[in-house]
């Protein structure tokens, strides 16, 4: 899969060929991070608002690049999917309104994006977090 391209601007995060799983509750949110990966190539899984759900994708986690993770899902916290996705090496980024106390320590190195969301940020860090999973 391409990692990189151009677009007359200099070079961008591509997330062509990608498939990333976004677990966040809030509809207009989804839809934006939805919007903002699909503007860079990727193919989405979800979005899943509830906890449950996102942990049902990962029953084939080889389909799985890369995830955006919101740690509030509908009143559960996430951390269980965090944790899985680091364990099965799959690059993410928590995005979360919480301030990183509430991570235990195994979680404290994610990258975060905080709300309001600045969505190339967000996909500059995953797919450096895609990236650097894949050399593993």
């Amino acid at each position: 899969m391409s990692r990189e391209k151009t677009d007359g601007r200099g070079a961008r995060p591509s997330l062509d060929g990608c498939c990333v799983l976004v677990a966040e509750d809030e509809y207009l949110v989804a839809r934006e991070i939805s919007s903002a990966l699909r503007d860079h190539g990727a193919d989405i899984l979800g979005p899943c608002p509830e906890l449950e759900m996102a942990l049902r994708m990962l029953d084939d986690p080889d389909r799985i690049d890369g995830a955006i993770v919101d740690l509030n899902l509908r009143g559960r916290l996430a951390i269980e999917l965090a944790e899985a996705l680091q364990g099965l090496g799959i690059g993410f980024v928590i995005a979360t309104g919480y301030d990183a106390s509430i991570l235990p320590p195994s979680l404290c190195r994610v990258p975060r994006c905080t709300k309001p969301f600045n969505f190339e940020q967000m996909i500059q860090v995953l797919h450096r977090e895609i990236v650097r999973e894949t050399r593993h």
